[in-house]
């Protein structure tokens, strides 16, 4: 919970208690930050180092939009500011880039995500959906996050990478286990060593790639050209490692949350199940109400 500690003669004001990697319900979480949004737009917190906590929706959209001022690049070489505290974390690309040098990196995977890209995933997107509720449906019960929201986007993603499939479920839940515990609890401690063997692997897929390319998505990354030079192994790796995380765990996060959402209100599901052009809307809403990244 944000909570203002005051102080006189501090050179950063209003000073306040938050601190964005606490495990707290969606409750909590919602309060938190409302309270911080109505009285203190912008403000200072010492947790994790100390930074600014933008809320206020005129404050963020002008740090969106004044990159040379609010720069999204590293400041520490071997800590990510955008991953769980001070895990060491290779440099995300394009997320921890600015202009120019993000441009290249980013058009490259908003060709490979394009709407009409996507379109083409459908097919493969809907036989992983059958298969894995084919196991499930004759018992009459399922537990919908692991039965369908963990492995349906790890099926999907991991295919479309060209991933090797014994592996796929592993690579996935090393993402889920890390966001899923606190950073000082043994589990947390063993999905950070399963990140380690991650890590190997994505270098030596990506190896492999641009070595001998194949026909998937991880051939195109390893092979791109970056501002007229071959892309580099670790930038490569990097944009690997950010494919894999943005496939598996936020898409399961917003799957999950919607099943939620919509076994405690039927009455929408309802709607949805018979205004089928209502769906893509909902995604919209879905996204917003139970943002997969507080």
């Amino acid at each position: 919970m944000a909570e203002q500690t005051g102080g006189a003669g501090r050179e950063r004001e209003p000073l306040v208690q938050f601190d964005h990697f606490t495990h707290v319900t969606l409750g909590g979480s919602d309060e938190s930050w409302r309270a911080l949004r109505e009285q203190h737009p912008v403000a200072w917190t010492e947790a994790n180092g100390g930074h600014w906590v933008v809320t206020g929706y005129a404050e963020v959209a002008t740090a969106f939009k004044e990159w040379q001022t609010f720069s999204s690049a590293r400041t520490d070489p071997g800590v990510s500011s955008l991953v769980l505290g001070d895990a060491p974390m290779p440099l995300l690309i394009p997320e921890e880039l600015d202009p120019p040098t993000w441009n290249s990196p980013r058009d490259l995977l908003n060709r490979l995500l394009a709407r009409r890209e996507m379109e083409l995933l459908r097919p493969r997107i809907r036989a992983w959906a059958d298969h894995f509720i084919d196991e499930f449906i004759e018992t009459g019960t399922a537990e919908l996050a692991s039965a369908l929201s963990v492995p349906v986007p790890a099926a999907v993603t991991m295919e479309w990478l060209g991933w090797p499939p014994d592996e796929w479920m592993k690579a996935a839940s090393t993402f889920h286990n890390m966001a899923r515990y606190e950073m000082s609890s043994p589990e947390f401690m063993r999905a950070a060593r399963q990140f380690g063997w991650l890590a190997v692997r994505i270098h030596e897929e990506v190896a492999q790639r641009r070595a001998t390319p194949c026909d998937d998505v991880m051939s195109i990354i390893s092979n791109h050209e970056i501002d007229g030079r071959p892309i580099s192994a670790p930038e490569a790796e990097s944009m690997v490692l950010l494919a894999i995380g943005g496939g598996v765990d936020t898409t399961t996060s917003l799957t999950s949350a919607a099943l939620v959402h919509l076994g405690q209100h039927p009455d929408l599901r309802a709607r949805l199940r018979d205004d089928r052009s209502l769906i893509r809307l909902a995604t919209e809403e879905f996204l917003r109400y139970y943002p997969p990244a507080r």
